[in-house]
């Protein structure tokens, strides 16, 4: 039986051979082309910190897409719903005032207090002058060295006014800053004493001295302790 089957040819291998040689040096520099596309790519974004990366990936897909034939994006644009564009919508603002509040009732500050009078002194304190050389005579009591420092007296005592109602006498006798108020009225051949209560204590040292006797039927003796204290004398 005759074989009719017929091999390759040493020629058609060889173009077979160089075939697959061009086919897999293309891939080679593809590949090799490729790696170094990646690698200069990934140095860029290292370099960049991958800030352009988005923009070139976005120029990488619109040149992918200016490529598609024409009728494909048409036919994609059609079945795309076109999107409905939202109205832009202000927030809405809160209402002014027309008018400003009220200012609330200030507060009223309470009116000071009354201050609280100063009573006045009921013993003011005399000026003594050290006498004035001048006597002077009210009624029945006679200052010789008149108002003031009675001469013989103990320091800072003496007579400051005299005077008269009906036919009583009264002496106002000053010690330090205190005064008393002593009251003569005719009484025989004598008078009765009697004073504000309160500075009796001036008294203190007067022949027959009581603290609580609150008048006295002067003797001589008692007229002249107080004439030789105060600075006056009796008719």
């Amino acid at each position: 039986m005759k074989n009719n089957k017929k091999g390759f040819t040493l020629a058609e291998m060889l173009m077979v051979v160089g075939i697959v040689v061009i086919l897999s040096g293309a891939t080679v520099i593809g590949v090799v082309s490729w790696l170094h596309s990646a690698k200069d790519t990934a140095a860029k974004l290292e370099q960049e910190n991958g800030d352009n990366f988005e923009n070139d990936a976005r120029k990488a897909v619109e040149s992918v897409k200016g490529t598609a034939p024409s009728h494909v994006v048409n036919q994609t644009n059609l079945n795309t719903p076109a999107p409905t564009a939202k109205p832009t919508e202000k927030p809405t603002e809160a209402p002014k005032p027309t008018s400003k509040p009220n200012d609330p009732t200030p507060t009223t500050k309470p009116d000071d207090p009354t201050p609280t009078p100063v009573p006045d002194d009921p013993t003011p304190t005399p000026k003594p002058t050290n006498g004035g050389g001048n006597s002077v005579t009210v009624g029945a009591a006679t200052v010789p060295n008149g108002f003031g420092q009675s001469g013989g007296g103990p320091e800072n005592v003496g007579v400051s006014g005299i005077s008269q109602s009906g036919n009583s006498t009264t002496v106002s006798a000053f010690q330090s800053t205190n005064t008393i108020k002593l009251t003569f009225t005719p009484s025989g051949n004598s008078y009765t004493m009697t004073f504000n209560n309160g500075m009796q204590w001036m008294l203190q040292g007067m022949p027959g001295y009581d603290y609580n006797k609150p008048s006295y039927s002067l003797t001589s003796e008692q007229r002249d302790w107080l004439s030789s204290k105060f600075g006056f004398t009796l008719k």
